[in-house]
């Protein structure tokens, strides 16, 4: 069983990592919007219903990331409470 200094380590850890995986989560919908304006653009010229569907799957994929950033950011708060009420 750990201990509490072994327990707010982890948690700190915990934090840290959550934090990477933000930054990174950020950077994957900055791609996806990036790839979305494309997207649009190849659209506008070229109305195929294919286009339209990789322009609907890459929403999707967006709307997912922005549903784990918000995961992520909720266990980030939960431990870094939790590391404070450790103290």
């Amino acid at each position: 069983m750990a201990n509490i200094q072994e327990v707010k380590t982890g948690l700190s850890v915990s934090v840290e990592k959550a934090d990477k995986v933000m930054s990174r989560i950020k950077n994957a919908i900055e791609e996806i919007d990036k790839m979305l304006a494309v997207l649009r653009y190849v659209s506008s010229s070229a109305g195929h219903p294919l286009v339209q569907a990789a322009i609907t799957r890459c929403e999707q994929g967006k709307q997912r990331l922005v549903e784990a950033a918000t995961l992520v950011r909720e266990t980030r708060s939960a431990a870094s409470e939790y590391r404070g009420l450790l103290g």
